[in-house]
Parts: C-alpha cells; sequence; structure tokens
C-alpha cells in the first residue's frame, strides 16, 4: 500500500509541476501582453503631449499676431469690436458715424 500512495504521490507531484509550469507560462504571456500594452499607451502619451505642445505654440502665435493686428488698427483709427461685441455690431458699414474719407492731396 505504501509504495502505491508514493507511486500516486509522485505522479501527483509530476502532474503540479507541469500545471506550475502551463501557469507559468499563462503568467508570462501575459505579463508580455501586459508591457506590450503600456508601451503603446506611452507612445499614444507622448504622441498626445507633441500635438498639445504644437497646439500652445500655434495658439501663442495666433494670439500674439493678433495683438499685434489689434495695435495696427488702432494706429490706423479703423475701428475694430471691442471684447465682449460681435464683429457685425462694430464694423464700418453698420456704423453711420464712421466714413472713408481720403487725405490723399491732389
Amino acid at each position: 500500500m505504501l509504495s502505491g500512495l508514493a507511486l500516486g504521490f509522485e505522479h501527483f507531484i509530476c502532474l503540479s509541476d507541469f500545471s506550475s509550469y502551463s501557469l507559468n507560462q499563462e503568467l508570462q504571456a501575459k505579463t508580455e501582453q501586459i508591457c506590450e500594452m503600456a508601451a503603446v499607451m506611452a507612445q499614444a502619451i507622448y504622441i498626445d503631449d507633441e500635438a498639445i505642445q504644437q497646439e500652445q505654440e500655434k495658439m501663442a502665435s495666433i494670439e500674439s499676431e493678433n495683438k499685434g493686428l489689434r495695435e495696427l488698427l488702432k494706429i490706423s483709427g479703423i475701428p475694430f469690436p471691442a471684447a465682449g461685441t460681435s464683429e457685425e455690431e462694430a464694423s464700418p458699414k453698420n456704423n453711420p458715424d464712421h466714413t472713408c474719407t481720403s487725405t490723399s492731396k491732389e
């Protein structure tokens, strides 16, 4: 009887080793998948950060250009919409007091 138990126990250890090996392989495969997904997410974050940086640079450039154009309009005396008013309301065609006159001397 003891030899039968010993044989059964050895068989159990052998199956246990196989099961452990299979679980280790599965765990390794899942770990590799997680690492691949993390690498993809890191690349997506990098691309997103680059896009945000480019967008911020473009906005800063447009704001600077807008400020310069407003200064030019102010110098020229052409009315431009103040903050909170629409461009339509401030356009010269809607303002009867604004007349374009030629200042050239003939």
